[in-house]
């Protein structure tokens, strides 16, 4: 799909959006009950019937009511603009910009119109999180710890990052690219091993690009836990207790008791 023809798929006019024009309002696609919860939670049962990682279309001429997510969300702004509302706090995106967004976020979006487009591309929150590490570097960065963060029961999940794209080709590539491939109507393995790995790719670039954040999560011993469950992972036929604890220099029990508080926070 080319860029023009990337064009013509975000621009156009969907049911939602002819009918939001239509009629001048909010139109309740998914029937969400605003009346016994004004801050109801968006479910995820239509968006991942392709695999774990799923891109959408934000529809335009109407507002976007307050709400959260059973899922974490990165909210790309394509063309145009948008004024936003995460916790409350007032944000205006411009082209370029990217929201990654825990799964408990509240966000709320003010009208947007014909020229603004913003995609949403949505990560389960049960995804084997370790795929999208797959080319990420040992050496943890805030962007990857908070998408590892989505699994963390512990934790807290009201948090957020916002980059500009715009200076960095690569990046801008990276997601047009994970787009692209999203609105690919067939779904494959292929498919979805190509979006993760695209998705690994642009974690990488997004370390250079933040703006700014909120980040409240305190699972500190992460950074150190990801890579021996990675090693596990990778050596799970041949490796041990033993093997494991020699390789990371760790004392067997310790290494133990370290990866059974992982296993119950994941």
């Amino acid at each position: 799909m080319s860029t023009i023809r990337l064009d013509h798929t975000l621009f156009a006019l969907n049911n939602v959006e002819k009918s939001q024009l239509t009629n001048g309002e909010n139109y309740n696609y998914m029937d969400l009950d605003f009346i016994n919860n004004p801050i109801p939670r968006m479910p995820a049962w239509d968006f991942f019937k392709k695999g774990s990682i799923a891109v959408t279309k934000s529809n335009r001429f109407s507002y976007v009511p307050a709400h959260t997510h059973s899922f974490m969300e990165l909210n790309y702004v394509y063309a145009g603009g948008c004024i936003q509302y995460i916790n409350d706090e007032k944000i205006v995106l411009r082209q370029g910009n990217l929201l990654l967004l825990d799964k408990d976020i509240v966000q709320r979006i003010d009208y947007t119109g014909r020229d603004d487009i913003l995609v949403n591309i949505l990560i389960k929150s049960d995804a084997d999180i370790s795929a999208l590490f797959h080319l990420i570097p040992e050496s943890l960065n805030i962007v990857s710890r908070l998408i590892y963060n989505i699994a963390n029961k512990n934790s807290l999940h009201n948090n957020f990052i916002l980059f500009d794209l715009l200076p960095n080709d690569i990046a801008l590539s990276l997601i047009d690219a994970l787009i692209e491939k999203g609105l690919t109507k067939n779904a494959s393995p292929q498919r979805n091993q190509s979006m993760e790995l695209l998705m690994s790719a642009l974690i990488i670039e997004l370390k250079t690009a933040i703006v700014k954040s909120e980040i409240n999560f305190s699972d500190s011993d992460m950074e150190g836990v990801l890579p021996i469950i990675r090693y596990v992972n990778a050596n799970y036929a041949t490796t041990s207790l033993a093997t494991a604890s020699h390789h990371f220099g760790y004392n067997g029990n310790y290494l133990s008791n370290k990866l059974k508080h992982a296993m119950k926070v994941v």
